[in-house]
């Protein structure tokens, strides 16, 4: 094996497949001093001082040959990194204390088994890129060939090339707490392990005492019986609330449009449902209008908002709602007793009870005894507005609000009950603490679990300008994990990339692919996220965008590579002795990208790449969570 001194010189090429010639010259010592003892005997002599020395450079050249043998042995070996919830708890630093507590905050997550991909990895992958597909070329010993085969065996359980995995000596990898602050970007095909991935980081960030929301449209039963249970085995289960759409009789409730702080960002956020993220139109500007006139009149007559009031002020219940806000006006500003002290004006005009209130309301703003109200005025205007026209205007929005209440969905994100006991408010749980799990139900209904998320996250958003704009310093962090996040692509989205880090919220988005958030939003919104989040974290794929986007966060380095030339020459005008040759040997350094982009699509289950905001570019082999939460 070559030193640090002979690894400096511009010429040194790293042959790390050739054959191991130590181990031959071992073999050859061996015997030979094996021979000298069965010649001279046991008894002193030059034979036995001979074989001594001998077995000693067998010794000296065995003991070179294990490196490499080791190297080689890397090549074949992979198999699952099973972890079990107590050693996750102790490298996570979770440490029990005497009452059978659990001490949070160590502030580190455990990811794997790895190590950093650095420039030699990347010459070592591009060497054996140049080998057979089943590395024929390097011959392990014979003893150790048996052995070779059932690795094999085993390593394609787990698919890909399992020789990527062993470009370098394998060790623990650990991130610190502040690593996650710039937020994480995960891709990887189906089933290659992002899901395995957002369960030890959401159990990492439980460990590391943060509030934790997950938005997991595909319902895996394994990481939410993870997190649950790591939850009671933490003494915490009180604080694991459920989310399910497909099973409302034990889900929680979530009203996501009662928190907000102005009254505004309740149209905004479902404007964002159903509205283009690149640009707005008549539609969904007239759409935002009306809801807001809904909101603002649900609040004056002190009706706490939900998804089901709402569409019903803009359907048929438009009407009893400016009915309540005409009658709330009058007794501000006329008195209790309004109907009995002006009964006589009111009895004037004609039509229904509602056509009289408005009627009257025209008439005194008409005579100047009172000023018109913003309020009242709006949702008596919407009232009054062409009915076709309305209809036709809000043809993008009520069927997006009639899928929404629809049962179970109006129960459970329509309840106003404050006291129920399965109703969970955003902002209770970012002063309480404790676990958000919400299931949306994607594989029975994509488009609805995309809508759920999409007003979750408006209600996150207000939280966190909340938090942002008025609470106390240092408040705890929120983890929010937000799985297939291509269909959950908004504004929201966008704008807790972009600014929520000064409200100490960590986010983790997963996506199968970078084409995914194009075809969901736009180019330029898919790069402004690649761009928002500092970690990157990418599973298998096959798709040439994503591939390139993972390859650019590894860049370039030099890769020597060799080339040999060789000549003969001779001429029939000479004499058959007179011929010329040549031979010659030339390293080079190219540029080319430190993790081949090929090699991305051959990445064997559960196994990544990342480049992580502390600077490190890391190939690792994920832990996989198994056992009870003991």
């Amino acid at each position: 094996m070559a030193n640090a001194a002979e690894k400096l010189h511009p010429g040194y090429v790293e042959n790390l497949y050739r054959p191991i010639y130590e181990l031959d010259a071992g073999h050859i010592s061996l015997i030979a001093a094996g021979v000298m003892i069965a010649v001279g005997g046991m008894e002193l002599s030059v034979s036995t001082g001979l074989a001594a020395g001998a077995g000693a450079n067998a010794i000296r050249r065995y003991a070179q040959a294990m490196p490499m043998l080791r190297k080689q042995l890397r090549l074949f070996k992979n198999k699952m990194n099973l972890v079990s919830p107590v050693q996750l708890r102790k490298m996570n630093r979770a440490v029990a204390t005497q009452n059978g507590k659990i001490e949070m905050g160590k502030g580190q997550i455990y990811l794997g088994e790895g190590f950093e991909w650095d420039t030699v990895c990347a010459q070592r992958a591009y060497q054996i890129l140049d080998l057979s597909s089943d590395q024929q070329e390097i011959r392990l010993p014979w003893m150790l060939r048996p052995f070779q085969y059932y690795w094999r065996k085993e390593a394609r359980k787990l698919g890909g090339r399992t020789w990527i995995q062993g470009m370098s000596e394998e060790k623990r990898i650990m991130a610190n707490e502040d690593c996650w602050y710039g937020h994480t970007l995960i891709t990887g095909n189906v089933g290659t392990g992002k899901t395995t991935l957002q369960k030890l980081l959401s159990l990492g960030a439980i460990h590391m005492g943060h509030i934790v929301i997950i938005l997991d449209p595909k319902s895996d039963k394994s990481w939410r019986k993870s997190i649950k249970d790591e939850m009671a085995a933490l003494g915490r289960e009180n604080q694991f609330f459920e989310f399910d759409v497909s099973q409302p009789e034990t889900s929680v409730y979530i009203n996501p449009v009662e928190n907000y702080q102005r009254i505004t960002e309740v149209p905004d956020r479902i404007k964002n449902i159903f509205a283009s993220t690149e640009y707005e139109d008549a539609f969904s500007n007239f759409g935002w209008q009306a809801v807001y006139q809904v909101c603002l009149a649900l609040t004056y007559t002190n009706e706490t908002l939900s998804l089901v009031k709402i569409y019903d002020g803009l359907t048929n219940g438009k009407f009893k709602l400016c009915e309540r806000a005409l009658e709330r006006f009058f007794i501000e500003h006329i008195g209790p007793d309004w109907r009995v002290t002006r009964n006589g004006q009111l009895s004037k005009f004609k039509g229904n009870e509602l056509e009289r209130l408005m009627a009257y309301y025209e008439s005194l703003v008409n005579a100047g005894e009172i000023e018109r109200h913003e309020t009242v005025t709006g949702i008596v205007q919407q009232v009054v507005h062409d009915q076709a026209h309305y209809s036709k205007m809000m043809a993008g929005l009520l069927p997006t609000f009639s899928n929404l209440c629809a049962e179970p969905l109006k129960t459970l994100l329509s309840s106003t009950d404050s006291d129920h006991k399965a109703q969970v408010n955003f902002g209770s749980l970012l002063e309480s603490g404790g676990v958000l799990y919400v299931s949306s139900d994607a594989v029975s209904d994509m488009t609805t679990a995309g809508n759920i998320s999409k007003l979750l996250l408006g209600s996150i958003v207000s939280e966190a300008a909340r938090r942002y704009n008025y609470e106390q310093d240092d408040p705890r962090n929120v983890s929010l994990f937000i799985d297939e996040a291509h269909s959950s692509i908004n504004d929201p989205l966008i704008n807790l990339l972009a600014t929520a880090r000064g409200a100490n919220f960590l986010l983790y988005i997963a996506t199968q692919t970078v084409a995914d958030l194009i075809a969901k939003s736009s180019p330029a919104t898919a790069e402004r996220i690649l761009g928002l989040c500092n970690n990157f974290i990418s599973m298998r794929v096959n798709d040439v965008t994503t591939k390139e986007a993972v390859s650019s966060n590894f860049g370039e380095t030099n890769i020597k590579s060799t080339t040999i030339s060789s000549q003969s020459q001779s001429s029939s005008a000479t004499g058959l002795t007179e011929y010329s040759s040549g031979y010659g040997e030339r390293v080079e350094k190219n540029r080319e990208a430190t993790f081949p982009q090929e090699l991305l699509g051959d990445l064997p289950k559960l196994q990544f790449i990342a480049r992580l905001s502390d600077g490190r570019k890391i190939k690792g082999r994920l832990g996989v969570i198994t056992g009870e939460a003991a």
